[in-house]
């Protein structure tokens, strides 16, 4: 969902659709340090302690060191992405406290949409927010925490998808999902959290019998 925001908000600000597609395919790999990151931390549903918080920081450095494995420039863009979408247009965002048009374009770009699903979708931490108190966070953060730009034509997608939906949010959804549905490794993917789901989960299934 990440990617095909990212990519129509590239669209909707005049990127052509070669660099969009770029954009929108990088965005995908924006998380990819969190690899990185304790299963303990990502899953914590308290607040952070000073310590974890961190930890968690530290998935935009370990992003980039991740893509950098790969020769050559094929993921230039990505490893852009990975590093700098949790800095905001105030300049108090991480890890570089980079500020305004010093923040990559395409980093930008991918905070929006990224910022949007985290919002508006179930999270361990957090239930989904509303459309509307979602919306609401955009109008107040622009020009604070998201690049102008970038959250003009993310207010514009959206509210575009949602009219065309009829306002179903989980309509919209499959919208974004739908060009990647058919890729052999989102369908492989989707396969393995099947049979992932079968299995009971250890932490929460009750005892065993203990033996005699």
């Amino acid at each position: 969902r990440v990617g095909e925001l990212a990519r129509l908000v590239a669209r909707e600000m005049g990127l052509g659709s070669d660099e969009a597609t770029a954009i929108g395919l990088a965005a995908r790999l924006h998380d990819i340090g969190k690899l990185a990151i304790p299963t303990s931390v990502l899953g914590s549903k308290s607040v952070y302690t000073e310590d974890q918080r961190q930890q968690m920081q530290r998935h935009t450095v370990a992003g980039e060191r991740i893509l950098a494995m790969v020769p050559g420039d094929a993921f230039a863009i990505a490893r852009t992405v990975a590093r700098s979408h949790h800095e905001r247009w105030d300049g108090k965002g991480y890890p570089d406290q980079r500020k305004g048009e010093a923040i990559p374009l395409a980093a930008r770009i991918t905070k929006v949409a990224d910022v949007w699903d985290a919002l508006a979708h179930e999270r361990c931490y957090k239930p989904a927010w509303s459309v509307e108190d979602t919306l609401a966070y955009f109008d107040k953060k622009r020009a604070e925490e998201f690049c102008p730009t970038a959250c003009d034509a993310l207010l514009t997608v959206v509210k575009r998808g949602l009219r065309e939906t009829g306002g179903d949010l989980a309509a919209f959804d499959e919208v974004l999902a739908g060009p990647y549905a058919t890729l052999p490794a989102i369908v492989e993917r989707n396969r393995i959290d099947t049979t992932l789901r079968q299995i009971p989960n250890p932490w929460t299934a009750s005892s065993a019998t203990k033996p005699a």
